[in-house]
């Protein structure tokens, strides 16, 4: 039982204690006297440590109802939280589980281990003390993290039973009443929680951002020369790999090369060009902070951090992702093919999921044997800042 007694502002002060770890932890004996005022350094933590900008999302709040994993000798469940677009987790995440488990088992000898991206996080026994219900905080490291989209989590079981060792229980396993007693559950109430912040890198294996804001299209517009079956199917592709649909509250258009004042139309968008280099507009060749500037039949590189070799300068797709020459506080993606022909390709690409994960950096050159070239030095590294 636990009895607080005190002023209005001491029973505030202890609400305060109960709920700061820093405070709590710093409790001892069996009583505590709660100051009249606690240091505004402890508030102002504590009001940080409960910003509107944190996060928490429960096992059943992302679609899962209770992960059983029961009558055998080793098993797992997975969760799977794809990261939003506009989002960083550059501090990482925290996975608080809730669990039980049989009785019947091996304590301390039977384990629960969870894995961030296939890489082993954290390990414990299954002892007494939780079989009735235990809880276990997993920090999920944001170097663990790293440049993946999608947190997926597995948690796995391994149960010993009596003194078996794993080569007897193996060969008893086909038995199934031998396993009835093994089983594990995680309870939906257990939750995921982090602080993310708005992202400031961009590559093009971070596509759909920056065109894509939350589940929304961001001023974006698609500008082309034709309309012809080539690049409508180059453009849907690449639409269908942003996995975004295109809603009436989508902020996205399409434009022709021809309109009339285009810069001025494009100046606060997002821009991105599907075509040939033939048809790519001046303004879009060459700028000051593009890796490549395209003649009619071939590509060049005009920048230190991609070193084209003459081999891939004529009948290569380049993809290349940066801030806009019209407005800096805009991107522009440029999907430019030697012909039209080409653009057929990119679909190709997208789909291939071991020729889609070679593209990184902002500067990808696709040959014409549809091999895929990236260059490390222009990968966007920069870190943004928590808000």
């Amino acid at each position: 039982m636990m009895l607080v007694s005190g002023t209005g502002k001491q029973l505030a002060n202890a609400a305060t204690i109960l709920t700061t770890d820093t405070l709590y932890a710093q409790l001892r004996g069996s009583y505590s006297v709660i100051p009249e005022v606690l240091t505004g350094n402890v508030a102002s933590s504590d009001s940080n440590a409960a910003s509107d900008n944190s996060k928490a999302l429960t096992l059943e709040q992302l679609g899962y109802g209770n992960l059983v994993t029961a009558e055998v000798l080793q098993g797992a469940s997975s969760i799977n939280y794809p990261i939003p677009n506009n989002w960083d987790l550059t501090n990482g995440a925290l996975l608080h589980l809730s669990y039980k488990h049989s009785k019947s088992i091996s304590y301390d000898k039977s384990v629960m281990t969870v894995k961030l991206n296939g890489v082993p996080v954290q390990s414990v026994k299954l002892g007494k003390a939780t079989s009735d219900g235990g809880t276990l905080d997993v920090p999920l490291d944001p170097t663990v993290i790293g440049t993946n989209r999608t947190l997926s989590v597995e948690i796995g079981f391994q149960f010993v039973n009596g003194s078996d060792n794993t080569a007897s229980a193996a060969a008893s396993s086909f038995c199934s009443d031998t396993l009835l007693g093994n089983w594990a559950v995680v309870d939906k109430s257990s939750y995921l929680t982090f602080t993310p912040s708005d992202r400031l890198t961009y590559n093009l294996d971070s596509l759909p951002y920056p065109f894509v804001a939350g589940d929304e299209w961001n001023s974006t517009t698609i500008l082309m020369n034709n309309r012809g079956s080539e690049e409508l199917s180059s453009a849907i592709s690449l639409i269908n790999r942003m996995d975004t649909v295109i809603t009436d509250r989508s902020d996205f258009q399409l434009a022709d090369i021809a309109s009339g004042q285009l810069q001025d139309k494009l100046k606060d968008r997002n821009v991105i060009f599907v075509g040939s280099s033939k048809e790519l507009p001046d303004f879009l060749n060459g700028y000051d902070n593009s890796y490549v500037i395209f003649s009619p039949d071939a590509v060049q590189s005009i920048s230190d951090k991609a070193e084209i070799l003459a081999e891939l300068t004529k009948k290569s797709t380049i993809l290349q992702l940066t801030s806009s020459p019209l407005n800096p506080d805009r991107s522009v993606l440029l999907l430019v093919a030697p012909d039209r022909n080409r653009l057929l390709s990119m679909g190709k690409i997208w789909t291939d999921v071991e020729k889609s994960n070679q593209i990184r950096g902002r500067l990808v050159v696709i040959d014409e044997r549809e091999q895929v070239y990236s260059f490390n030095d222009t990968i966007d590294a920069r870190k943004p800042s928590a808000r």
